[in-house]
This record gives structure tokens, C-alpha cells and sequence, in this order.
């Protein structure tokens, strides 16, 4: 199975390939800045568990953050018509210099 970033425009016919390039890009930072958010909360759960002997996660501001985050590739996806099962499909599918393996 492919990863996203190894997608090109071409796996989804009629797609822009110019918003395509800046779908994938945003994907990329939305997942690096959630690396960097749950990062974030853990070492401020470590410094709260430390200092006032207990872990607060605010789901609520967790979900928030979520939502800003991965805002901007759901727009894109939703704008190109790209779902969830095309962008699987197109996963599945060989890419250009990929052995096809029988069976």
C-alpha cells in the first residue's frame, strides 16, 4: 500500500493538480502539528501531574485544536472530491515502477 505522499493527481482523473500538491502539503502539516499537540500534552500532563499531583486533559480543547488542525486538508479533499474510500482506492493501486506481485 502507497502512502499519501507518494499519490499524484493522476490516481484521481479531473482533479487540479496544482490543489492536489497543496492537499498533500496541508495533510503534512496537519499530521506534523498533531505530533506536535499530543507532544505538547504530555509533557504539560507531566508538569501538571508533578506540580499539582494530578492529570487534567481537556478533551474539550483537544477536539478544538483537532478541528483547526485538520480544517484546512478536509476543505482541500472536499473541494477536489476526494474521499475516504477514493484516497484508499488509489492507495491500493500500484504506482508507476511498482512490481505488481501475482496472487
Amino acid at each position: 500500500m502507497r502512502k499519501v505522499q507518494d499519490l499524484t493527481a493522476a490516481d484521481f482523473p479531473g482533479v487540479d493538480p496544482g490543489r492536489f500538491e497543496e492537499w498533500k502539503q496541508a495533510l503534512k502539516d496537519a499530521e506534523r502539528n498533531t505530533i506536535y499537540l499530543l507532544a505538547g500534552l504530555v509533557v504539560l500532563n507531566i508538569v501538571l501531574y508533578l506540580v499539582f499531583d494530578s492529570i487534567m486533559l481537556g478533551g474539550l480543547l483537544l477536539l478544538l485544536v483537532f478541528f483547526f488542525i485538520w480544517r484546512t486538508p478536509n476543505r482541500l479533499a472536499k473541494e477536489l472530491g476526494l474521499t475516504n474510500a477514493s484516497i484508499r482506492a488509489a492507495r491500493k493501486r500500484p504506482g508507476p515502477g511498482e512490481a505488481v506481485l501475482p496472487g
